[in-house]
């Protein structure tokens, strides 16, 4: 089935959420006079459209999307494909969009199949009270008829979702002082002894993982425990280039720490919780059990969904 399709399919879902007399279920009236109201709005070639009069947004791990309805009932949906976080997306890395005006259907994707420019920042996740926030711009198609138009200065702003406390999806961390986000796909996976938590960097398609021999328990592991970090990082022409803190042919360790703080199951359950904490220390490329350049690992953030045999 055509991804938009189907994702249309799914935005019609929510627009025919009513009540019934009829009415949305979530209105926004008086959004323009409560300071505490969602807004979403963008210039479409230049024209302001305002979407703020209905709003809803949903969170999971394999798709995100921030969806808004105007008073004639025209729509507007932007998706990432993962749990809503704090950064910036574009087409390159599955942000995508639909609007629907006049009965027309746009979206970021041209006749040929493929993507259109398209950035959004989410700047604010409020997981607690459940709001996201941010600005987005691009292009988009109508591919009906091949019109193309330009968005600028889109804001949405105090959009609500439905907050998971086992949602998860984070694990980033600075490397020499460089932010990289492998959330996409982050998960804990384990039992009692050797347990991982891994994710990928969408942008770069890198991937982290911690390896925990004893299992995943709360407290602090370092490389005395034989705490293992592994990352691609692709630096080279070799996108396959892994630094770590250990080495096999010299079984030499560099310096790590990992603090697991909080893991929460739901009563009774071994899985479909969440493992929260944060991790640094030092890594390397290993050539011929030779050590090269050291890249520090700072600011590391974990929390993410646990995934039990």
């Amino acid at each position: 089935m055509n991804k938009y399709f189907l994702f249309t399919l799914l935005f019609a879902g929510f627009i025919l959420s009513c009540n019934d007399d009829g009415k949305l279920s979530t209105p926004n009236n008086d959004y323009s006079s409560n300071q505490n109201a969602s807004i979403y709005t963008v210039e479409i070639d230049g024209t302001l459209r305002n979407f703020s009069k209905v709003t809803e947004a949903v969170s999971s791990l394999g798709l995100s999307e921030i969806n808004g309805i105007n008073e004639y009932g025209q729509s507007i949906s932007l998706s990432i494909p993962q749990g809503l976080s704090t950064g910036t997306y574009s087409e390159a890395n599955g942000a995508e969009i639909e609007i629907i005006i006049a009965n027309q259907i746009y979206t970021n994707i041209d006749e040929n199949g493929d993507y259109l420019p398209l950035v959004i920042q989410i700047t604010s996740v409020n997981n607690t009270s459940g709001l996201v926030s941010g600005v987005f711009f691009g292009e988009v198609m109508n591919l009906s008829t091949g019109e193309l138009k330009t968005l600028t200065n889109g804001i949405f702003s105090k959009i609500h979702f439905q907050p998971s406390d086992f949602l998860g999806g984070i694990l980033r961390a600075k490397f020499n002082d460089t932010l990289f986000d492998f959330s996409m796909n982050a998960k804990a996976e384990g039992a009692i002894t050797t347990a991982i938590i891994s994710g990928t960097n969408i942008n770069q398609l890198q991937s982290l993982s911690i390896t925990i021999p004893n299992g995943i328990t709360v407290g602090t592991f370092t490389e005395e425990d034989f705490l293992v970090i592994k990352v691609n990082l692709g630096t080279s022409n070799n996108p396959n280039d892994v630094y770590s803190n250990f080495d096999a042919a010299s079984e030499t360790y560099l310096p790590v720490s990992l603090t697991i703080t909080s893991i929460n199951l739901p009563e009774g359950s071994e899985s479909g919780g969440n493992v929260t904490g944060y991790f640094s220390g030092d890594i390397t490329k290993f050539t011929s059990g030779l050590p090269g350049e050291i890249i520090e690992i700072t600011d590391g953030e974990i929390s993410v969904p646990i995934e039990m045999p």
